[in-house]
């Protein structure tokens, strides 16, 4: 029975991964000029870059990667600033703004919806621990099944 219910999870994480590609790949022609790095880059990235959330007050308020900011000044030299928002139109259009003023500014593909199918957390705005995360909208409702969404 545990090998079916794993299975199953897997299964489900791959058809969540589809999601989010299909609705990646529905924006990225808009920022295809813009460098990527994936969930999984980021999770392994040690130490971690700046991550810079562009997501609007109401989405922040849910929940947000811990240690994101939601504004920079200007960074030190040679700081990576990874942007963040929902699926990666918004973020991609503010990387695209901070790399024309000489920043190492770029997109996380896939956005917070990547993040979560790869097994990262996000935090509340008290720092705690959630399980919910503001989506956007009901199109973007692409969540593993232990996270709430939220629009």
């Amino acid at each position: 029975m545990l090998l079916l219910l794993g299975s199953a999870q897997t299964a489900s994480m791959q058809t969540l991964r589809e999601r989010i590609e299909t609705l990646v790949q529905a924006i990225e022609p808009q920022v295809a000029d813009v460098p990527v790095t994936s969930a999984a880059q980021l999770l392994k990235a040690n130490p971690p870059p700046l991550l810079l959330d562009v997501r609007s007050p109401a989405e922040r308020a849910v929940s947000i990667i811990p240690g994101a900011l939601t504004e920079i000044g200007v960074p030190p030299a040679g700081t990576r600033v990874v942007i963040y928002c929902t699926i990666g139109l918004r973020s991609g259009i503010r990387a695209r703004e901070l790399r024309t003023q000489g920043l190492d500014a770029v997109n996380l593909r896939g956005g917070i919806l990547s993040w979560l199918a790869e097994g990262g957390t996000v935090v509340d705005t008290q720092g705690r621990p959630t399980r919910a995360v503001h989506v956007y909208g009901r199109r973007w409702d692409a969540v593993p099944d232990d996270v709430d969404a939220v629009w």
